[in-house]
């Protein structure tokens, strides 16, 4: 008898972009080119498969640094590996798991120990049976689960997708609505990377993107004033998002980790650009490839101290220390390279750069089993997590965007990203009230 996954291969194999048209994937013509991206595209999607607990959500990844281990889900994770489902055509894995994150969103009432009443939200990450772990609020964990609601009602084009889970993502985006700080902008959370508290980029521009796919939901539904309000908060955060992130930093101007970080690392959260800042284009579609502040941010991110001295592989951000020795190491992080590229392709910096990643770079990267790491060292070789989900699910995500010819699952856009919001004339640098 077929397994559980059988379904879910044999949608991948018959809608993935390499079975749809090989040729329009690969650089180089050849045959063995062509077969190496094919398995390198399978095992990535078996690998998130394959990491899905009955329960319905993803493992982050079979590793255990420092004591600390991977094998929990973390929804921010889980909001990357619907997407690649979806792009694929897993659509019974992707609801599975999106029905999961419905499970256990955080109901009204419950309070953090920073005061904050978290209903509507989610923790920081979970076991797999869906009790909490870590509890730290982050926004990319509260936008994001909209988000993949979103994305799967759109991919599936079924409205019963979209009311299964309405009640979960109407939550989120009023806990969202609610967090605003009297000055045009998300009040202090914790960074994606889960190591500052302040006024980060990459989680706001995630929150900006949940709630304009809220609008989109809401409106479908017939709640147009609802609707109303999320787009216009977003907007007003967009509106303010270089007021906040963008600073005078290590290299010049650039996007930032987080504004007014509650610690003090070296370099400071507030003056170092920052890999997960530029997933305000892809997937959060907040500001386009080419705008200025991206492409400053981007100028940047072949600087040595920033990624990996001989491969093409951008770090989190210069100073890293998140590493086997707990000290700063040559080397960087696949899933960053993975926004970096996308970035430059949508541009047109680099027009190769996702088929550099997917065709050459990728298959650089992995272990003697095919799998995308966590981290590699200068020369590329795998450092550490030699099975991280995220890592294998960008993958998917960049192949499927190749082979469409453009990038899978960019949230709604706004309006003009200059353009000064309805609370714009509130200074940000007034103290929050």
């Amino acid at each position: 008898m077929p397994g559980p996954l059988a379904g879910a291969k044999e949608r991948a194999s018959q809608n993935s972009g390499f079975d749809r048209n090989p040729a329009h994937l690969v650089v180089h013509d050849s045959s063995e080119s062509i077969d190496r991206l094919s398995l390198l595209y399978e095992l990535s999607l078996s690998s998130v498969e394959c990491a899905q607990d009955p329960a319905g959500g993803h493992v982050a990844g079979a590793f255990k640094p420092w004591g600390m281990e991977y094998k929990h889900v973390w929804p921010r994770d889980q909001v990357v590996v619907v997407a690649a489902l979806l792009a694929a055509g897993a659509h019974d894995e992707a609801l599975t798991a999106l029905e999961w994150l419905a499970e256990v969103q955080i109901t009204d009432g419950v309070v953090d120990a920073r005061g904050i009443d978290r209903g509507g939200s989610w923790w920081q990450n979970y076991y797999a049976t869906g009790e909490p772990r870590w509890r730290s609020l982050q926004l990319d964990q509260v936008g994001g689960p909209i988000y993949a609601h979103w994305l799967a009602w759109r991919e599936t084009g079924d409205d019963a997708v979209r009311d299964a889970h309405y009640g979960t993502s109407r939550r989120a985006a009023a806990f969202l609505l609610g967090y605003d700080n009297g000055w045009g902008f998300p009040r202090p959370h914790q960074d994606p990377w889960e190591e500052t508290w302040g006024h980060t980029t990459g989680g706001t521009a995630a929150a900006v993107a949940g709630l304009r796919c809220m609008a989109e939901m809401a409106d479908s539904r017939g709640e147009t004033g609802f609707a109303a309000e999320c787009r216009e908060r977003a907007d007003v955060w967009a509106s303010n998002l270089e007021t906040y992130c963008l600073k005078d930093g290590l290299y010049g101007t650039h996007y930032v980790t987080a504004d007014r970080p509650e610690r003090a690392d070296e370099p400071r959260a507030d003056e170092r650009p920052d890999a997960v800042a530029l997933s305000v284009v892809w997937p959060w579609n907040v500001r386009p490839a080419a705008h200025d502040a991206v492409q400053a941010t981007l100028a940047h991110a072949r600087d040595p101290t920033w990624c990996a001295s001989g491969s093409p592989c951008l770090g989190r951000y210069p100073g890293d220390d998140y590493t086997p020795t707990r000290g700063v190491e040559d080397g960087g992080w696949p899933v960053c390279e993975a926004y970096a590229d996308v970035v430059r392709w949508l541009s047109g910096t680099d027009p190769d750069a996702v088929a550099d990643y997917v065709h050459e770079h990728a298959d650089e990267w992995t272990t003697a089993a095919g799998l995308l790491p966590e981290r590699v060292d200068g020369r590329g070789r795998v450092r550490w997590n030699s099975n991280l989900q995220w890592s294998q699910a960008a993958y998917v995500l960049l192949a499927e965007s190749l082979a469409r010819g453009e990038a899978f699952g960019l949230a709604p856009a706004g309006g003009d990203p200059d353009a000064a919001g309805p609370d714009a004339g509130l200074s940000p640098a007034e103290p929050e009230g």
